[in-house]
């Protein structure tokens, strides 16, 4: 009988994609996070700088996109959203 011994290299290459797969899922969800804050801020025909807009898209705190996502709803304006989640 033949015991099968896994190479140290497939181990450490099993544990990069996880890694990778991991990281790519999380950057995923905050991509879907942002899209929504800034989809729903249009829905709601509160207007946003594209600064505002690049601001929301490009972050990646998925607890700071998070907290803009509970107070989304309730904001009247761009400035409140931020200025309650700081």
């Amino acid at each position: 009988m033949v015991a099968y011994v896994s190479h140290p290299r497939s181990q450490g290459w099993e544990e990069a994609w996880r890694e990778g797969w991991e990281e790519g899922r999380r950057e995923g969800m905050a991509e879907a996070r942002a899209a929504d804050i800034v989809l729903v801020l249009g829905k709601r025909g509160i207007a946003m700088a594209s600064a505002e807009r690049e601001l929301i898209l490009a972050c990646r705190d998925i607890d700071k996109l998070e907290a803009w996502l509970d107070v989304v709803l309730s904001v009247s304006q761009i400035g409140e959203l931020f200025g309650a989640c700081r």
